[in-house]
């Protein structure tokens, strides 16, 4: 008789941004940890907050025609508490980024431009496979 393994399925990164070059880097950088689901619509995000199973992370633009990204991820905390929260900006609205941060919607936020690196220390929880020494080169870049 031969024993069945099942093949851990990888968790879903969910993405919403309003550039498509962005969407491809943070399916590309997902791929190796994550099922990776991208779009540029608010109300399919939401969805698949709701509908995947396993969520591992939510990346957000912050700035969106028709939504908040802080606000899109407070809602990531509520519906999804285990999830990594990342908020991607080019704005400097400190006061909502920071009452973000404080009430623990995001998690991490990562400033565009980003390099690779940077946006896998974001998205991978501590200590993960792939995380290690990706966390120095993107504080060294940040700082």
């Amino acid at each position: 008789m031969q024993e069945e393994t099942a093949v851990a399925a990888k968790p879903y990164l969910l993405a919403l941004d309003g550039d498509e070059e962005v969407l491809k880097t943070i399916a590309k950088v997902a791929a190796p940890h994550f099922t990776a689901m991208v779009t540029r619509d608010p109300r399919k995000l939401l969805g698949w907050m709701e509908n995947m199973k396993e969520v591992g992370a939510v990346v957000t633009e912050h700035v969106l025609q028709t939504a908040s990204g802080v606000a899109l991820l407070e809602t990531a905390r509520t519906m999804r508490p285990g999830a990594r929260r990342v908020l991607l900006t080019t704005y400097h609205d400190l006061s909502s980024i920071v009452a973000g941060l404080h009430s623990g919607a995001i998690e991490r936020l990562v400033a565009k431009p980003f390099t690779e690196a940077e946006l896998l220390f974001a998205i991978l929880p501590e200590g993960a496979a792939g995380a290690q020494g990706v966390g120095d080169s993107a504080r060294k870049r940040a700082g």
